[in-house]
């Protein structure tokens, strides 16, 4: 019995050694002194974390090296190209980028843009080719003024819509690239009319700015009434002539006040002639604005006062800041005294801006011409009325001038029916209003600014 017990007692005392290929149990001893379970599991999630780092540094790495292999692609291509591509490549496709008047808006675009929505463009519809001023053949200078030069070109290189004798336009430095878009959208508005110059291309993306427009002739109306005044005044048909060129210049200013568009800068050196007195077209919108495009009915002076020519302006922009379209008519009635005068520069009489400026606002009116037609002159009156409300408008004045043209070529073709002309009205079909002092509280202030 005792020796049955003994061997028990062995047989659980003792130690099982593992063989091999066999695990040792796991008991109270081997747990507390062996791995420790938790440590065990934060390994397990700190090398799959460490492992995907690394995969993801690695897909990083390569994905810039292909980055940068594409940038310098297209200078290597260039390099192998060598000499076959010009020095003047990129200022080549920058002019052919330029879009087309047509698809202009009245809104601002930066460069970018108008590359963009001229690729655009160009995909649907074929584009004509833009020049630069290498292309051109300046001929003779047309007309200057402060936002640029009017020569009469000729192209050098192939045509334009046609054209290749042409009127350009080469603006000043000083013009900004927003304000010839703005010139470019009214004119493009404006679309063709016999009496209005047509703009063909443009270029604003390279110095000097440039502007094609469509050949007119070798002079502006100022200088051709300037240049011409013996020849002028010994012919029995002046009258006659100046007052079609009225009647055409009127005709052009009607179409532009249709648009809502205020021309502000009309005058006779801004109107181009061909045969006269038929082809005389407005010219110059570098200080047009559209009024249809924000809504406005008037347009207010801004801080470039100086840059206006006040000898062809409203009273009541000096008075309370306005521009409506009735100050257009203002201006047709000096550019009449113009025409009549054979070319004057306006107010001969006072030297200075301040004489020029308080003159008009207390309602001084220019001295008729010697030897002016009276119909003409009462057009002036009527366009110099002091409320711009009360002026007539263009299709009234268009419509009293094309009577009297119609009248003048009756009178020279049928001789024999001059009494039943003489008994025709010649009065113009609007009241001339009783004139109103004018108020000049505010125009010390707008020539102190000058």
């Amino acid at each position: 019995m005792s020796n049955s017990t003994n061997n028990t007692t062995k047989y659980s005392t003792t130690k099982i050694l593992p063989t091999a290929g066999m695990q040792a149990p796991i008991n109270s001893t081997t747990v507390g002194h062996g791995i420790n379970p938790p440590n065990t599991f934060l390994h397990l999630l700190v090398i799959p974390a460490l492992l995907i780092l690394i995969a993801a540094s690695v897909s990083l790495t390569m994905w810039f090296q292909k980055k940068k292999i594409k940038r310098k692609k297209p200078q290597g291509r260039r390099e192998i190209l060598g000499e076959d591509i010009p020095r003047s490549w990129d200022n080549v496709m920058m002019v052919k980028d330029i879009p087309s008047p047509r698809h202009l808006s009245s809104t601002h675009l930066h460069s970018s843009e108008l590359r963009t929505s001229r690729i655009s463009a160009g995909s649907q519809s074929v584009q004509p080719v833009l020049f630069t001023v290498e292309d051109l053949s300046l001929l003779e200078v047309l007309k200057v003024g402060k936002q640029g030069k009017f020569y009469r070109a000729k192209i050098t290189r192939g045509n334009c819509k046609g054209h290749r004798l042409v009127t350009c336009k080469l603006t000043m430095r000083s013009v900004s690239q927003k304000k010839l878009q703005s010139e470019i959208a009214i004119m493009n508005k404006l679309g063709y009319h016999k009496n209005i110059i047509q703009l063909l291309e443009w270029n604003i993306l390279q110095e000097p700015y440039i502007l094609i427009m469509e050949h007119v002739g070798s002079r502006n109306l100022k200088s051709l009434l300037q240049n011409n005044r013996t020849q002028l005044s010994s012919s029995k048909d002046l009258q006659t002539q100046l007052t079609s060129a009225a009647y055409f210049i009127s005709l052009g200013m009607e179409h532009l006040a249709s648009k809502k568009i205020v021309h502000r800068d009309l005058a006779a050196r801004n109107i181009l002639v061909g045969h006269f007195p038929q082809e005389c077209k407005i010219a110059e919108f570098s200080l047009a604005t559209d009024l249809s495009s924000t809504g406005a009915t008037k347009c207010r002076k801004g801080r470039d006062n100086p840059g206006i020519p006040f000898r062809w302006y409203p009273p009541e922009y000096f008075t309370d800041g306005t521009y409506t379209l009735h100050g257009d008519i203002w201006s047709f009635g000096v550019l009449l005294w113009e025409i009549e005068s054979l070319g004057s520069s306006p107010y001969p009489e006072f030297e200075t801006a301040e004489e020029v400026v308080l003159n008009i606002c207390s309602g001084y009116k220019m001295k008729k011409p010697r030897h002016s037609r009276e119909e003409i002159c009462e057009v002036m009156d009527y366009c110099w009325t002091e409320k711009h409300e009360e002026r007539p408008t263009f299709s009234d004045i268009s419509k009293y001038l094309e009577d009297l043209v119609e009248n003048d070529a009756d009178y020279i073709q049928v001789e024999e029916c001059t009494e039943e002309h003489q008994q025709l009205s010649t009065s113009p079909p609007w009241a001339l209003p009783h004139p109103t002092s004018v108020q000049n509280t505010y125009v010390r202030g707008w020539l102190d600014s000058v």
